[in-house]
């Protein structure tokens, strides 16, 4: 044989060879998965989803008790913050057996006070107001309650009782000078803070 026809013949087995080699290759990808397997996967990865998302929210989202201790605490420190910028006293109101609060400046008339009453939070359905003790006065259960910040935003030592039809209970420390709110688990007196903080 010639040395053209040699060539030749090496050039074309070198053709089938590469021609093998990506034919044996593509017969790997697409032997990897099936459409079956695939669709057993995504089913399976679905199902964990929906089991396990709607638990993880609920417990994430549906403790109304600890929101609503947030949300208050969010209120407290938002009308002491204010007493502060607009130097001008501020008071705290709470409807206990309603559930409710709202706060106001001080020196509003009677419209503008009646306003701010319509526009009052309400605690979820399931969580209530147990009591509000200030320091040096009588607990009080029902009723309207009140605590007041300064223009310098000091308030008296209080504490905010809430409980949820769970018999589960939070306590809210509101420190005088601090301005800090603090949420306690359980029902907590002044005692059994002032022995928590020794």
């Amino acid at each position: 044989m010639n040395l053209a026809v040699r060539e030749k013949t090496k050039m074309s087995q070198a053709g089938k060879t590469i021609r093998i080699n990506i034919r044996h290759f593509s017969g790997r990808l697409s032997g990897g998965f099936t459409l079956l397997e695939l669709t057993i996967v995504i089913f399976l990865a679905g199902l964990f989803l929906s089991i396990t998302v709607p638990a993880v929210r609920e417990t994430l989202l549906s403790d109304n008790l600890k929101t609503a201790s947030r949300t208050l605490v969010a209120t407290i420190i938002k009308v002491r913050d204010l007493s502060i910028t607009e130097y001008q006293d501020h008071t705290l109101f709470f409807d206990i057996e309603n559930g409710k609060y709202w706060y106001e400046k001080a020196g509003i008339d009677e419209s503008e006070a009646l306003t701010a009453k319509d526009q009052a939070r309400t605690l979820p359905e399931d969580v209530r107001i147990l009591d509000i003790d200030q320091y040096g006065s009588e607990r009080k259960t029902d009723g309207e309650q009140r605590i007041r910040f300064s223009r310098k935003g000091y308030m008296r030592y209080s504490l905010i009782h809430l409980g949820d039809k769970g018999n589960r209970k939070f306590t809210l420390v509101l420190e005088p000078f601090l301005g800090k709110v603090k949420i306690m688990e359980d029902y907590l007196s002044f005692e059994d803070i002032a022995s928590k903080d020794i």
